[in-house]
């Protein structure tokens, strides 16, 4: 009963991640996510709020798409029973990872490329 618990947990989630990236997506809902922006100290944005709804966008595809793999291998290893426990381990292992390294990366990829001001050393003096 846990396993199918689990199994439906996963997937719930997966179809949320790819909800929300959908309605990130479309202009009408951009407003509601684009709020979340952080504001300098002067009152600028400090991202550019159409590749900040990208990356996240994207970053909820992948997640969506980590849950629904997870969702599946608990189905096959612990409902039905077709592969081996080590594929749901691995399986986790891997889950954990995509989850880390990808907000490591939209982090990563909104203080290098997606900042709308970078001030530098010249500017500075």
């Amino acid at each position: 009963m846990e396993a199918i618990i689990a199994t439906v947990v996963f997937a719930v989630l997966s179809v949320v991640c790819f909800s929300v990236s959908m309605l990130m997506r479309r202009e009408k809902y951009a407003s509601i996510f684009a709020k979340a922006n952080p504001v300098m100290p002067d009152g600028r944005l400090r991202y550019d709020p159409q590749k900040r709804l990208r990356s996240g966008s994207i970053l909820l595809l992948i997640y969506g798409i980590v849950f629904l793999i997870t969702a599946a291998a608990v189905l096959l290893t612990k409902v039905w029973v077709v592969l081996p426990n080590a594929c749901l381990v691995v399986v986790l292992y891997f889950h954990g990872a995509f989850l880390i390294l990808g907000m490591i990366s939209r982090m990563v990829y909104l203080d290098t490329n997606a900042q709308l001001h970078v001030e530098t050393e010249n500017e500075s003096d």
